[in-house]
């Protein structure tokens, strides 16, 4: 099995116009919602990280 089936579902609740917004981003992507909360998250992780190392 591989690792993508070994992560567990997590709900995720938010506010009805941002799912809005997501759901017609990811459609205009031809992705999925997951997709495109995952690639958001982790845009967000890798800027706040090269924030922190330019600082130090």
């Amino acid at each position: 099995m591989s690792s993508r089936h070994k992560i567990t579902p997590f709900p995720l609740r938010m506010p009805a116009e941002v799912k809005e917004y997501l759901d017609g981003k990811a459609e205009k992507e031809e992705r999925s919602l997951n997709w495109l909360i995952c690639k958001v998250l982790k845009e967000a992780m890798e800027s706040e990280q090269g924030k922190i190392q330019a600082s130090s």
